[in-house]
């Protein structure tokens, strides 16, 4: 048989494969004890580096995920056209949200559908938040209902995303009372700096507990981060005056690339991509200013460079990421790395296996 017609060696089998089939194996002889050890010191090894530095979440869970999350759309959209068109907006978005909370129960509580649990607890979130604002115009209230919802959410269904949005409508609600005091308008932008910081304190608070980034806890950090990211990043880029001056200043482009490396030190150090992507388009933007400031004999294909050069530095940080952390993390206090991702590895799951397979090997190399 050719070698491009060997059918693969698991085609038909399952995909997983516990403790128990490996025993099993050895018993019958098929693999040896040092195969069993190797194949489980490589699976330690993808738990201590590719959990934590990769920042895994689970966003889709198959193609009936996204096609329960496709059919949930446009169910939603259905409904709420059908009943705003006759009926009334607060009665649409009342059915909206009760809908989505009858398929969460079964799409998301009993089937995990990953994806489907996002956009259910958008309609739901989506549908509180227009429900209340139309029969009482009050982003207030709204806000304050939402949040209570995304709560009640959490408590019923954990999805992960749910965190994030409760925190996102008592933003929502700060703000609504800030702008009702005309006084404190021009601090508006202070407020969304102050709380990207709450918002990230809180995302590190999440993180903490799960260091190895095993379980759903680590999802809420990364949605949390999310949140963040933008909170922070277009406060701080807005007050270095490079957009609203509204005039181009080739000191202020090279000052944006500055925060912008302490911004990548900083993701370097708490294992999250977020404020990165958050700062991407002003980093172009400066890049942009500095290749025009050289000449304009490059017209349109300034913003071509300046995003190529931005683009390979990007990819190179992406290819030697954990070695640049490493490099950046290694000089903190030992105190504060044990309270950063990927950085403790005598504790957690991954570490406790690891001490289980040592022991083994000395065990068997006693006998």
């Amino acid at each position: 048989m050719h070698e491009d017609q060997t059918p693969y060696w698991n085609a038909d089998g399952p995909k997983e494969y516990s403790e128990t089939d490996i025993d099993a194996a050895i018993e019958a002889g098929i693999i040896s004890h040092e195969s069993a050890r190797e194949l489980k010191e490589l699976v330690l090894r993808s738990l201590d580096s590719s959990k934590v530095d990769e920042e895994h979440f689970r966003l889709v869970g198959g193609l009936n995920d996204i096609f329960v999350s496709v059919i949930c759309g446009i169910f939603f959209v259905a409904i709420y056209a059908l009943l705003y068109t006759n009926y009334s907006p607060g009665l649409a978005g009342m059915v909206l949200a009760g809908s989505a909370w009858g398929l969460t129960e079964y799409f998301v509580r009993k089937k995990h559908l990953a994806l489907t649990a996002i956009v259910l607890l958008s309609g739901f979130a989506g549908g509180l938040f227009f429900s209340v604002f139309e029969m009482s115009e009050s982003v207030t209230g709204a806000s304050m209902v939402t949040g209570l919802g995304a709560w009640l959410h959490w408590r019923r269904f954990h999805v992960p995303i749910s965190v994030a949005c409760g925190h996102a409508a008592i933003v929502a609600l700060c703000l609504s009372m800030l702008v009702q005091v005309s006084a404190l308008e021009n601090y508006i932008t202070l407020f969304f700096f102050c709380a990207g910081l709450a918002t990230l304190a809180l995302a590190m608070y999440w993180d903490s507990s799960d260091l190895n980034r095993l379980t759903r806890r680590s999802d809420v950090a990364f949605w949390l981060h999310l949140l963040a990211a933008p909170l922070l990043v277009h406060p701080v880029f807005l007050w270095s005056g490079i957009i609203t001056e509204g005039i181009p200043d080739l000191t202020r482009a090279w000052g944006v690339l500055l925060l912008y490396a302490v911004l990548i030190s900083i993701s370097l150090i708490i294992d999250r991509r977020a404020l990165i992507l958050s700062a991407l388009g002003y980093v172009l933007y400066a890049c942009n200013i500095i290749f025009k400031s050289v000449g304009d004999s490059l017209g349109y294909r300034t913003f071509a460079l300046s995003a190529l050069v931005t683009a390979s530095i990007l990819l190179l940080l992406a290819a030697f990421w954990n070695s640049s952390r490493a490099l950046i993390v290694r000089n903190l206090s030992t105190g504060l790395q044990r309270r950063l991702p990927g950085i403790q590895k005598n504790n957690g799951p991954a570490a406790t296996l690891r001490r289980t397979v040592e022991a083994q090997n000395r065990s068997g190399n006693s006998n």
